[in-house]
């Protein structure tokens, strides 16, 4: 179901995160992920916000999505599409070695803020 999710990614700026994260939802996301990201609202720091958070905002409010085999979390890890998409797809913690390298959070390794990171987001799905 999902390709690309072991990220051994080690891009040194937010822009080559960023296109990482492109390469993974055209890979990994809905075919109008793209039509699905509010720039106005954009904030990778807002778990509603960010771009996994508006991408898969849907599964997180479906009440009838279902875990899969082997999940033993509460529906309630589920408030937001950035839960959703971390859990189901990116293995689970959140801590931001598997998000970071994607551009979809802050990114310690290559000491990399939230405001930077967004920004990165709007200037490549503003182009």
């Amino acid at each position: 179901m999902c390709e690309d999710c072991n990220v051994s990614y080690t891009p040194e700026t937010a822009d080559e995160a960023v296109a990482n994260g492109i390469g993974w939802l055209n890979t990994n996301g809905p075919a109008n992920w793209r039509e699905l990201v509010n720039l106005s609202i954009l904030d990778v720091d807002s778990p509603t916000r960010c771009v996994l958070g508006q991408v898969f905002r849907n599964m997180a409010e479906n009440p009838d999505y279902t875990f899969g085999d082997g999940w033993s979390v509460s529906p309630r890890l589920f408030n937001s599409g950035y839960d959703y998409a971390v859990i189901t797809f990116l293995g689970g913690g959140y801590n931001n070695s598997n998000t970071g390298p994607l551009g979809f959070s802050e990114w310690d390794g290559a000491d990399i803020d939230g405001t930077t990171m967004t920004d990165a987001w709007v200037r490549a799905l503003a182009a």
